[in-house]
């Protein structure tokens, strides 16, 4: 069963084929403000029998090639509620998840 944060990708930003967008929505679901991210990544790698840092790499791949390639990152702030940096040419793993985290009741209403 898909959460709605995978729901919210897809409707948003497409290309759900990749694994990375699976893993994110996972991120996101087990998201807490006070647990370190690279925790985050080892309970996601224990949940797909994979590697912390592949899990780091694949939501990297869908970050910079799905949701920020077809975007310009003022839309991407304007949507998000959330200043990225202007030198910024990706958004980091940690920005987005916690933006999701801690925003996403607020993006989908």
């Amino acid at each position: 069963m898909f959460s709605k944060c995978y729901d919210f990708l897809k409707e948003n930003f497409g290309q759900m084929h990749l694994a990375g967008a699976e893993y994110l929505s996972y991120c996101v679901e087990i998201y807490n403000k006070d647990t370190p991210l690279y925790k985050i990544y080892n309970m996601c790698a224990e949940k797909y029998n994979s590697t912390p840092l592949a899990i780091a790499r694949a939501i990297a791949y869908y970050v910079d090639n799905v949701i920020v390639k077809d975007n310009d990152l003022d839309v991407l702030s304007k949507f998000f509620g959330y200043q990225f940096r202007r030198s910024a040419k990706h958004i980091k793993n940690k920005e987005i998840i916690h933006i999701l985290g801690e925003n996403f009741v607020i993006i989908i209403i």
